[in-house]
C-alpha cells in the first residue's frame, strides 16, 4: 500500500514540474530596439534604447549587441552596458523587475544605410523562484545615415539708409540702431518717410507716420528678407502742441541774442591716455618728471575739468584755486608751467624764473617778440659805431695833413741845400 502512495505522488509531481515547466516557457518576454527616429544626419547624436521585458518578471538578463563601427560611434553608455568597437555587453543578473531598459548613445560617422541588432542568444531568466530561461521574440533596428545638409540663412541687414521730411533724427542714423525720435511742430500731421534697405530683394513696410496726435506717435518700419526674417526700426514722432511751438520760438530767439561765447573757451578731450587741452592751441598735459620742479609756494593738486581729473600745481593754502599751474606742452614744443585760469577759462604764459603770472595774454601760436632792452643796446651799439667812424676818418686826414708838411719841409730844406752848392 504504501508503494503505491509514494508511486501516485511521484507521478503527481512529474506532472505538476513539467505544467510549470511549460508556463513558463510559454510566457511572454521581448527584446526591442527603439529611438527616436529612423533617420540622422552625419554627426548627429541620439540615444537607441533597448527594452526587456516579461510578464512573469525577469531575475536575469544577458546578451550582446552588434553595430557597424565604420558609421556609427559608440559615445556613452547606461548601467550595466559596456563594450565598443562594434560589440556591446548587456548583463544584468539581478532584481525582479518585469521591465528593464539599457541605453546606448551613439554619433553618426558616415553615410550609409546600417543596423543595430542582437548578435548572439538572449539570455533571460523568469523573475518567479524557478528562475527558468524563458524564449525571447526580438527585432533589428534600421537606421539611415545621411549626408549631412548645410541650411544657409540669408541674415536680415536691415536698412542702408532712413530719412525724415521733417525734424532731425536723434540719434543719428545708424544700421544697428532701431529707435529714434524726432519732433516736429504742430501744423505737421504728416512726416514722409524714406526708408531703402540693404538687400534689394527685402520688403520694406513704413507704418504710423500718418495723421499724427500731438504729443508722442510711433512710426514703425519692417524689413522683411526672402526667408521670412524681420527687423523692425521704430521712431517716435513728437508732435508739438501749439502751446510747445511758443515756447520753442522763445527759446530760440534768447538763443540767437546771446552774447558770443569767450574765443579762448577751452575744450578738453582724452588722447591715448594723456589729456588735451584745445583752444587756438593743441596743449598736451603730461606727468611732471619730477615733484622737485614743483615751483616754490605751490603744492600738487587734482580738480574735475570738464567731468574729468586733471593734476594741476595752486598756490599752498588756496582752497578757491581760480589761477592754477599745469604741466605740459603746445605740440611738439618743450614741456613746461602754464598757467590755466579756471573763472576765464583760458591757458597763459607763466614765467618760470621769476614765477609771476603773464594773466592778461593768452596762450596763442608762438610769435618772436623783441624785448625793450634789446632795442636800446643796439641804439648804443650804432651810435658807437657811428663815433668811432668819425674820429677815425679825422685822425686819418691829421696824418694825412702832417705828413704833407712834412714832405713840403723836407722839399724845401733841400732846395736850400742844393742853392748853397751851387
Amino acid at each position: 500500500m504504501r508503494r503505491r502512495i509514494a508511486v501516485v505522488f511521484a507521478i503527481l509531481f512529474l506532472l505538476v514540474s513539467f505544467s510549470y515547466g511549460k508556463a513558463i516557457y510559454a510566457a511572454s518576454a521581448s527584446v526591442a530596439f527603439s529611438t527616436s527616429k529612423g533617420e540622422y544626419a552625419v554627426g548627429d547624436s541620439f540615444m537607441v534604447t533597448l527594452t526587456a521585458e516579461s510578464s512573469v518578471g525577469i531575475s536575469g538578463f544577458q546578451t550582446y549587441v552588434a553595430y557597424d563601427p565604420n558609421v556609427l560611434e559608440l559615445t556613452d553608455v547606461g548601467s550595466h552596458v559596456q563594450g565598443g568597437d562594434g560589440l556591446i555587453l548587456i548583463s544584468d543578473l539581478s532584481g525582479r523587475d518585469a521591465v528593464r531598459q539599457y541605453h546606448m548613445k551613439f554619433k553618426a560617422k558616415q553615410e550609409a544605410s546600417t543596423e543595430i541588432y542582437v548578435s548572439d542568444k538572449v539570455y533571460m531568466y523568469a523573475g518567479n523562484n524557478s528562475r527558468e530561461e524563458m524564449s525571447v521574440s526580438q527585432n533589428t533596428l534600421p537606421l539611415e545615415i545621411k549626408a549631412k545638409t548645410v541650411k544657409y540663412v540669408v541674415e536680415n541687414q536691415g536698412l542702408s539708409s532712413l530719412l525724415v521730411s521733417e525734424g532731425t533724427l536723434s540719434p543719428a542714423f545708424d544700421p544697428t540702431i532701431t529707435n529714434y525720435a524726432i519732433t516736429v511742430g504742430n501744423d505737421v500731421e504728416n512726416v514722409l518717410i524714406e526708408a531703402k534697405a540693404k538687400l534689394k530683394a527685402d520688403q520694406v513696410e513704413i507704418a504710423g507716420n500718418t495723421n499724427l496726435k500731438e504729443g508722442d506717435n510711433k512710426a514703425k518700419i519692417l524689413v522683411t528678407n526672402s526667408q521670412g526674417q524681420k527687423k523692425m526700426y521704430q521712431i517716435l514722432i513728437h508732435r508739438n502742441t501749439e502751446e510747445e511751438d511758443s515756447l520753442q520760438a522763445e527759446t530760440l530767439a534768447e538763443e540767437t541774442t546771446a552774447p558770443e561765447e569767450n574765443p579762448n573757451k577751452l575744450d578738453l578731450e582724452e588722447e591715448e591716455g594723456f589729456i588735451h587741452i584745445k583752444s587756438n592751441v593743441d596743449f598736451v598735459c603730461i606727468p611732471l618728471p619730477d615733484i622737485q620742479l614743483i615751483p616754490n609756494g605751490y603744492e600738487q593738486k587734482v580738480i574735475s575739468f570738464a567731468g574729468k581729473e586733471m593734476i594741476v600745481y595752486g598756490k599752498e593754502g588756496d582752497s578757491d584755486l581760480d589761477y592754477v599751474l599745469v604741466y605740459g606742452r603746445i605740440g611738439n614744443g618743450i614741456a613746461k608751467f602754464y598757467q590755466y585760469d579756471r573763472v576765464g577759462q583760458f591757458l597763459s604764459r607763466w614765467d618760470e624764473t621769476t614765477q609771476t603770472e603773464q594773466t592778461a595774454e593768452p596762450v596763442t601760436e608762438s610769435k618772436t617778440k623783441v624785448p625793450w632792452y634789446l632795442w636800446v643796446i643796439a641804439t648804443l651799439i650804432t651810435l658807437c659805431f657811428i663815433l668811432l667812424s668819425c674820429y677815425t676818418g679825422e685822425k686819418r686826414k691829421r696824418l694825412e695833413w702832417m705828413t704833407e708838411l712834412e714832405e713840403e719841409d723836407a722839399e724845401k730844406e733841400l732846395s736850400k741845400r742844393n742853392g748853397k752848392n751851387s
